[in-house]
């Protein structure tokens, strides 16, 4: 599936997308964030918008299910602390585990799929929809 600013579906998603789709697919009713930037949106607008819909859980807590809020650099320092990016983690675990997120850079620009091990360095917060049960974090 290729990358849209603003997709939510088969078409393409941008990263909000795969977040709002599983949602949706499960009955779970989310604001949608049409309106922001997709490429570089503002860190604490998506922060703030996260935590007004799912609950935020520590870092520890990352498992099947869950969103991750992640930086998108793992080079820049200045980069790493804002977290500009969504991610779902599928995969029940550790060893059989990983995300899915939209790519937005070339080559990729679409959904991908990455080894949890993409999360080291990235990973800034975790959140879980709220009204569904969750099995345990991965201990990766």
């Amino acid at each position: 599936m290729r990358y849209q600013k603003g997709g939510r579906g088969r078409g393409g998603m941008d990263c909000a997308g795969p977040l709002l789709y599983v949602a949706r697919k499960h009955g779970i009713k989310l604001p949608d964030w049409m309106g922001y930037d997709a490429q570089r949106p503002d860190p604490a607008e998506l922060y703030r918008r996260l935590r007004e819909s799912l609950d935020e859980y520590p870092i520890e807590d990352a498992g099947e299910g869950r969103v991750g809020l992640c930086s998108w650099s793992i080079d820049n320092p200045e980069q790493q602390v804002l977290g500009r990016h969504l991610v779902f983690m599928v995969g029940a675990r550790a060893d059989s585990a990983g995300i899915v997120h939209v790519d937005a850079t070339w080559p990729s620009r679409g959904v991908v799929a990455s080894p949890p091990s993409w999360l080291s360095n990235r990973l800034l917060a975790v959140f879980r929809l709220r009204g569904v049960e969750y099995g345990p974090a991965w201990h990766c």
